[in-house]
């Protein structure tokens, strides 16, 4: 499990489970399987909005805790914020 601050300084906790696996492939057709190769990384890297959409797929039942709606989710990520996530 990694944790990251975004920046708005709320802490999230990113934990993979073949739930969100299944989640992410159906939703942004990435194969988090494939977490490490290099054509995992292309593609994360020639499309940040694809990466931030995988990760409010993993993060959204800590969003809904945290009253964080998608679009707040997305606005909490800039600068420093990016890089440390």
């Amino acid at each position: 499990m990694s944790t990251f601050k975004d920046s708005k300084e709320r802490i999230w906790n990113m934990s993979i489970t073949i739930g969100t696996v299944k989640a992410v492939r159906q939703l942004c057709d990435i194969n988090l399987i494939d977490v490490g190769s290099e054509s995992f990384f292309k593609t994360l890297v020639a499309d940040e909005v694809a990466m931030f959409d995988m990760f409010f797929i993993i993060l959204k039942d800590q969003a809904k805790e945290q009253d964080v709606d998608e679009e707040s989710f997305y606005m909490g990520f800039e600068g420093d914020a990016i890089e440390r996530a």
